[in-house]
């Protein structure tokens, strides 16, 4: 398989290192391509930088459900838990804005450590064999 297509690939499982790993560098990756995208718009007329910022931005989106639905794949969750799981993400997240402003921000990263807390499925399940120890795409 290509390395794109890993890339963007939604079947199988991977485990909380990759999980984490992954994440981190993309992170990384968003930081340092966004600052150079707005290097480039102070430096050009400014039309580059929404077109470089639209095609990050949905390259990210796609990358991290990838990520996140594999993630959940190992502890036997459904692709569509995964957007119950964003929804209600953003909903706690809204509801604690109005309890507190940073509140929000708390909640959020609790949210964001829930995939690294659930321990995998021992063994095989239903979304494929049970992923390597190692770091894997």
């Amino acid at each position: 398989m290509s390395t794109i297509r890993k890339f963007f690939n939604f079947s199988g499982r991977i485990n909380r290192r990759t999980y984490l790993v992954h994440s981190l560098l993309l992170t990384l990756l968003i930081i340092v391509v966004w600052v150079a995208a707005a290097a480039l718009a102070l430096q050009s007329d400014g039309f580059i930088f929404p077109i470089i910022w639209l095609a990050l931005t949905l390259a990210v989106i796609v990358r991290n459900l990838s990520l996140l639905i594999r993630r959940f794949h190992d502890f036997n969750g459904s692709g569509l838990m995964v957007f119950a799981y964003i929804i209600g993400s953003g909903f706690l997240s809204g509801v604690a804005t109005r309890i507190a402003p940073f509140l929000d921000t708390v909640v959020t990263l609790v949210m964001l450590c829930i995939p690294l807390l659930i321990p995998g499925t021992q063994g095989d399940n239903k979304y494929g064999p049970q992923p390597e120890k190692r770091i894997g795409m």
